[in-house]
Parts: C-alpha cells; structure tokens; sequence
C-alpha cells in the first residue's frame, strides 16, 4: 500500500507577514511544514506500523526551500518525499494537475 500525503510549505505563523507587490509575500520569513499536514503525516506513520506493508510519500509543490519540508516529513515518518518544484504561486487547478503527474 502507497499511502501519499501532500503536504504545503507555508510561512510561520509566528513570522510578521509583509505584502510585496499586488500578490506576493517577502519570502525572507520563515518557512515550515503547515501543521494540519503534520498531522496528516503523524497519522500516514501510524497507519503504516497498523498495516505493515506500506509506504508514506510526501508530495509538495513549491519552490527549492520546499525540500525544508519535505525533509521534515521524512524526520516525521515519511519514507519517501516528491517535491515539484515551480518558480511561480500555481493556482488551485495547477497544483492538482502538478500533484497528479507526481
């Protein structure tokens, strides 16, 4: 069984937030893993050590630092980790086409 967990790699919460330009962000803040995928990992592990015979794969799409991300999966549990790289903020339907082809 492949169980496959996207993950996002997204601003600390902690971080003060600054727009630039009409849509984007100042990148120079911290990144991290979103907590709710935390979960989603921590859950993927477990279901693994019920079932046996299992592989966690972490999915993230984003830029270079998004390995961060996917490293932190794998520290998590993970036993393997894709990451689409992109240079640009991908809409919702881009993302899921990107993720499928992963």
């Amino acid at each position: 069984m492949r169980i496959y967990v996207c993950v996002k790699h997204v601003p600390d919460s902690a971080a003060s937030i600054k727009i630039v330009g009409s849509n984007q962000i100042d990148e120079s803040v911290t990144f991290l893993m979103n907590p709710y995928d935390e979960h989603a990992i921590e859950e993927a592990a477990r279901l693994k050590e019920k079932v046996g015979q299992a592989e966690v794969i972490a999915v993230c799409l984003g830029k270079k630092g998004a390995a961060n991300t996917i490293q932190s999966a794998l520290a998590m549990g993970a036993d393997r980790g894709i990451l689409v790289t992109t240079n640009r903020p991908p809409d919702s339907l881009a993302t899921a086409r990107a993720l499928k082809a992963a």
